[in-house]
């Protein structure tokens, strides 16, 4: 690409809108500073005092988060999150960020927002502690999203869907009537980026790595060579009737259309 070729979409993409429909992420860094434990009247056990507390978009958070930091101007959130401070530090922020979160719906019940938090001792990060991992999206509140997400399609550029967690919003009932919304609308650009059900979203573009689209096409290997690649992605194109995009890593990307 020229250079007067990328000023011109780098220009663009600040007009164009764009919805994200996926399970939105936040990454969490709680740094410990054991100088200043103390045992607990409680336990009887040493704290672990966090010095400094960070948070950042995951998942689709960070999708979202790309997008607005290379200039895209409309940028809406279509997920869901639960009732704890997760959620307000997630939407605020987002909202820093210039992306919209009126379609970040919230659901009271059976949900935690999804949370990644990452202690540190030193340099060293321990044990993950995961929220999120017992979600069970409602179908009520999948209608709810979908609803929403069908009300604003006319106005938008590009849908992207994210799918990054087995126990996000993308629930068999989710996807099904997700699929039957992509239909609808046949004339609108849907980008799918899935961890686990590349074979669905029928009608969408496809994102996808090396491995997953390697898996896709029964091709077995620890290393997916440059022609397992081009295989993959001709019999993918041809099986899926949209362009698509395989990520290698280091080596670049594959892109067939």
């Amino acid at each position: 690409m020229k250079k007067k070729q990328l000023e011109k979409v780098l220009k663009d993409v600040t007009s164009v809108k764009i919805a994200i429909v996926g399970d939105f992420c936040l990454d969490a860094y709680w740094f410990i500073d054991e100088s200043k434990s103390e045992v607990s009247v409680e336990t009887g056990r040493m704290t672990r005092p966090v010095s400094i507390q960070k948070y950042s978009l995951g998942g689709a958070g960070n999708v979202a988060n790309n997008l607005a930091a290379i200039g895209g101007g409309h940028i809406y959130a279509f997920g869901v999150v639960g009732v704890d401070p997760f959620a307000t530090e997630m939407k605020k922020i987002m909202q820093t960020a210039g992306i919209r979160t009126d379609c970040l719906l919230t659901q009271e019940t059976d949900w935690s927002t999804h949370v990644y938090a990452k202690p540190y001792v030193g340099d060293d990060e321990e044990g993950r502690i995961d929220f999120g991992n017992f979600n069970q999206l409602a179908d009520n509140k999948a209608d709810e999203l979908l609803q929403k997400l069908s009300a604003l399609i006319p106005e938008i550029d590009v849908v992207i869907i994210n799918e990054q967690v087995l126990s996000g919003i993308h629930t068999p009932y989710f996807r099904e009537n997700l699929v039957k919304l992509i239909d609808a609308f046949p004339e609108k650009l849907f980008i799918a980026d899935s961890r686990h059900y590349n074979d669905q979203y029928e009608g969408a573009l496809r994102k996808l790595n090396d491995s997953e689209a390697a898996i896709l096409c029964g091709i077995n290997g620890e290393q997916v060579s440059y022609e397992d690649v081009y295989r993959a992605a001709e019999t993918l194109f041809k099986r899926f009737g949209k362009p698509v995009f395989i990520t290698r890593g280091s080596n670049g990307s594959l892109v067939m259309d």
